[in-house]
């Protein structure tokens, strides 16, 4: 009876400790804010004339199925302006193409196997203008 006590005794004293963890780190992750995120993956651009600069950052995904964050930085001399967004890839980051339209547009199409393709149109014009097909139109400064 004495090792049953103790036996149950050290079980309790595990998950005492062990479900808080569990709980914060199921918690944490669902409230995972994107500007917390670690960008991995950096792909760089440069217009076909040189001035402009569009930069792809990506994630790797919250949870083994959630989504990645991604987000383009469109440079010109030191303007600078930032779209963010998320991939839903089944936990995995997505696929970012540039296709550089003409020497002051680009365009970036962020695709992922359970969403519609994102399509992010950068101007280079002053200022920077960011246009998506997802949300309306985004002025940099």
């Amino acid at each position: 009876m004495k090792r049953v006590l103790t036996g149950v005794g050290i079980l309790l004293l595990a998950l005492s400790v062990l479900l808080p963890v569990l709980w914060y780190w199921s918690v944490s992750s669902l409230f995972h804010d994107m500007a917390d995120t670690p960008y991995k993956y950096e792909e760089i651009f440069s217009s076909p004339g040189g001035a402009g600069v569009v930069t792809v950052w990506r994630s790797d995904a919250v949870w083994s199925f959630g989504p990645a964050s991604a987000k383009v930085v469109a440079t010109l001399g030191t303007v600078e302006a930032v779209y963010e967004t998320k991939i839903d890839d089944d936990g995995g980051y997505g696929r970012a193409d540039v296709c550089w339209l003409d020497d002051d547009t680009a365009q970036t199409t962020f695709s992922g196997q359970e969403q519609k393709d994102e399509i992010v149109t950068v101007v280079f014009s002053d200022p920077i203008q960011l246009m998506t097909n997802k949300l309306t139109t985004k002025e940099g400064a």
